[in-house]
């Protein structure tokens, strides 16, 4: 089970919460921060133990062509971008129909169970 707090609520159970990582320096820039994305903090605690354990996951602030992300990347956009169609989202920019059609063509990969192939005839 995972417990997301929203920044800006308050609760009793955030008194031992660990300061803010990116938002103290006005200038986040000039940080040494300015390369990572976004820091990703996960504690759990085995069955069997009384400690829970933190793992912290950096997520560089590294730019990739779409072109060159991974097929469940582009897969995954191509899906996106439908959705966004599908409500005329504000923010589909100027994806269009035969956008997320290649997108999902060129993202096909190994399409065992023929999900993927049976979404772009879906489009």
């Amino acid at each position: 089970m995972y417990e997301i707090i929203p920044a800006d609520i308050s609760s009793p159970l955030l008194k031992n919460v660990d300061p803010l990582r990116y938002s103290q320096n006005k200038n986040p820039l000039t940080t040494s921060f300015s390369d990572e994305f976004v820091a990703i903090k996960f504690r759990y605690k085995s069955l069997t133990s009384d400690q829970s354990k933190l793992i912290i996951h950096i997520v560089k602030n590294n730019a990739v062509l779409l072109a060159k992300a991974g097929n469940n990347f582009r897969f995954a956009a191509s899906v996106a971008g439908f959705g966004m169609l599908l409500r005329n989202s504000e923010f589909k920019g100027a994806i269009n129909y035969n956008q997320v059609i290649s997108l999902a063509n060129g993202s096909i990969g190994n399409d065992v169970e023929g999900y993927r192939k049976e979404y772009i005839s879906l489009v």
